[in-house]
């Protein structure tokens, strides 16, 4: 196990990171499975971190220096409306998309500039958090930091469609974990 958070809006629920780069999404309700799996092939997931602003979304570090966002209202959307989205991605459980509903690069300015760095690798990510609900206001936008490999922050700003909080999103989310108990 690489990282883990609690959800906090859920007592019941929490994220996890394994080194097989698979986060998933579990329910103490049913912890013989996880409730949703995301598997990146891509590249590597350094950390991840539930939205304070928002009960279904949480974010992952990029070992390739980006920052991936994801939308469990859109899984639950999914699941509800398809059956066999699971056997149709063995990547994840439970329908809708394992895909990110944002990737955001890091900063140009921490990109390499002179001839001889151009070549090297772009540092990782390797740790991620929102700013806390009381230090960012969700009509204007959440922060997202992120610490890299070789010691700087990334800062962004996420647009209002993933930051603001949508009304009954924690029924949302207990609505999701029921429907992930139906199928066991």
């Amino acid at each position: 196990m690489v990282d883990v958070q609690c959800s906090p809006f859920h007592r019941d629920i929490f994220l996890s990171l394994g080194s097989d780069q698979e986060i998933r999404v579990h329910s103490l309700l049913s912890p013989g499975a996880p409730s949703y799996v995301v598997h990146r092939e891509e590249s590597g997931i350094s950390s991840v971190c539930w939205s304070p602003v928002r009960p279904v979304v949480f974010s992952a570090a990029t070992l390739d220096g980006s920052l991936l966002v994801y939308d469990l209202r859109l899984v639950a959307i999914g699941a509800s409306s398809s059956s066999s989205a699971s056997s149709s991605n063995p990547g994840q459980t439970g329908g809708g998309t394992s895909e990110p509903v944002r990737v955001l690069p890091a900063s140009e300015n921490f990109r390499p500039r002179t001839a001889a760095a151009r070549g090297a690798k772009v540092p990782g990510l390797t740790s991620v958090a929102f700013a806390s609900s009381a230090q960012s206001s969700s009509s204007s936008g959440a922060l997202v930091a992120a610490g890299d490999s070789l010691g700087r922050a990334h800062v962004w700003k996420l647009d209002s469609e993933v930051a603001a909080a949508r009304p009954s999103e924690i029924r949302l989310l207990d609505k999701f974990l029921t429907i992930e108990a139906e199928e066991e």
